[in-house]
């Protein structure tokens, strides 16, 4: 990178709605920009958003996750096991190997916040940055 000394102007914007913010695969942070149909992400969305359509109500709660190979898998809640937890037994690598998506309710679509058991097997960095997640967890202290 370079740079140029001097006076630049500068603008502050204010934007309405949802702020995200991707790193793109020259690393470079992006704000608000589309997301690459192609990447690991987004097929992980999309398999989340299939796999909510097949089990509707059957189950409490339904995420994706990937490895570094792009290698993707959902997991749906179930016998007092997370979501999260399935996925990284499907994804079948180490757990801190697995990015996942914010998880959602099948029958209404809605995020749920990453529970306090998910937050202390795995870190804020797994997911992405504006997840919610349960405020008693670790990851608020």
């Amino acid at each position: 990178m370079s740079g140029s000394l001097g006076d630049q102007q500068v603008y502050n914007l204010s934007v309405t709605g949802p702020h995200t913010y991707y790193v793109t695969d020259t690393s470079i942070l992006a704000h608000n920009c589309p997301v690459d149909a192609d990447s690991p992400y987004s097929q992980a969305i999309q398999a989340r958003d299939e796999k909510a359509d097949e089990v509707g109500s059957k189950v409490a709660t339904v995420t994706t996750g990937y490895d570094k190979s792009g290698n993707v898998k959902p997991g749906c809640s179930g016998g007092r096991i997370c979501a999260e937890d399935r996925v990284v037994e499907a994804v079948g690598v180490p757990a801190n190997e697995v990015t996942f998506t914010p998880a959602i309710r099948p029958r209404n679509g809605e995020e749920v916040p990453i529970c306090p058991t998910c937050q202390s097997k795995y870190s804020p960095s797994q997911f992405p940055a504006d997840v919610k997640y349960d405020p008693t967890g670790a990851w608020n202290g």
